[in-house]
């Protein structure tokens, strides 16, 4: 039985959970050239230059007690290549790798970068690395800084974002310290110049879902999500500089989950929907603001 459909079943089940995360390119740095000495040959490895290529999935590969047969990994096929990033070298059985896998970037242009964000692929939660650095250089390879995220103290996974505000930028280095667990291979799902914006259930005040179709071929299928936030303080108003939601538009790439946390030596995320949507609006009320979604 599908474990969604096991946790259907039960009559009583865990805290339900659900977050919202918006990803906010910043269209004025771009990826010209992206590279890795330690690399999968089935890792499509281009497509982390457009965060719209972000996956869930993940191939099969030799690592010690993740080849689960119930349809989550992809098989991979000769020849083809799969969007994402996967090392080729496997950490041993303390975690650690011989030498840790990096990935290479090259901008197409020298300028500011404000934030930087790496998405870990969910698929493998115990492949994430223990430690992710990211070096940044000038043009003449000075190296300009390097910041440090000690995944294992991260409470925003699969998501990595670095407040940067670096001037003068040409390249960054990407190393990937350790495996949480042995025999691990490092899974990226894709990377993004610009900030993630992550809400929980405890910011929302209420969320309608509605999934259209008709029956007759007069329109097209579609699905709609809206969720409602306080704005007493008119922190979200349109005036307000702080507000990071006047960014949002049409390309807004969104993704909404829903789940149970489950309760052991560490909570596990069940995701039972997760799907992605692009911005349609935002009305304000008195004390509310409303966002809402299309697909």
């Amino acid at each position: 039985m599908a474990l969604e459909q096991k946790y259907l079943n039960v009559t009583t089940r865990a805290e339900s959970y659900m977050d919202i995360m918006m990803y906010l390119p910043d269209n004025s740095v771009s990826i010209a050239n992206i590279n890795s000495d330690d690399i999968l040959q089935y890792s499509n490895i281009d497509s982390l230059k457009d965060i719209k290529n972000y996956t869930s999935t993940t191939i099969a590969t030799l690592e010690e007690n993740l080849w689960l047969l119930n349809g989550s990994f992809i098989n991979p096929t000769a020849g083809r290549l799969y969007n994402g990033y996967i090392s080729n070298s496997m950490s041993n059985e303390d975690g650690q790798f011989e030498t840790n896998p990096t990935i290479d970037i090259e901008l197409s242009n020298t300028g500011k970068v404000e934030h930087f964000s790496i998405v870990l692929n969910p698929a493998v939660k115990s492949g994430y690395p223990k430690q992710v650095n990211v070096t940044f250089i000038d043009r003449d390879d000075v190296e300009l800084a390097t910041l440090t995220k000690d995944v294992t103290k991260e409470t925003s996974l699969p998501n990595l974002v670095y407040d940067v505000n670096l001037e003068n930028v040409a390249k960054l280095k990407i190393e990937f310290v350790d495996t949480m667990t042995p025999k691990r291979r490092i899974r990226v799902s894709s990377m993004m110049f610009g900030k993630i914006l992550v809400l929980n259930q405890n910011q929302v005040l209420n969320t309608d879902y509605l999934d259209k179709c008709s029956y007759v071929p007069d329109s097209i299928p579609s699905r709609t999500f809206s969720f409602t936030m306080e704005n007493y303080d008119k922190r979200y108003n349109i005036d307000n500089p702080s507000n990071g939601y006047v960014n949002l538009d049409s390309q807004t790439r969104v993704m909404i989950r829903n789940g149970y946390n489950i309760f052991g030596c560490k909570i596990a995320f069940c995701i039972l929907v997760e799907r992605t949507r692009f911005f349609d609006c935002v009305t304000g009320g008195d004390n509310n603001i409303y966002f809402r979604f299309w697909e």
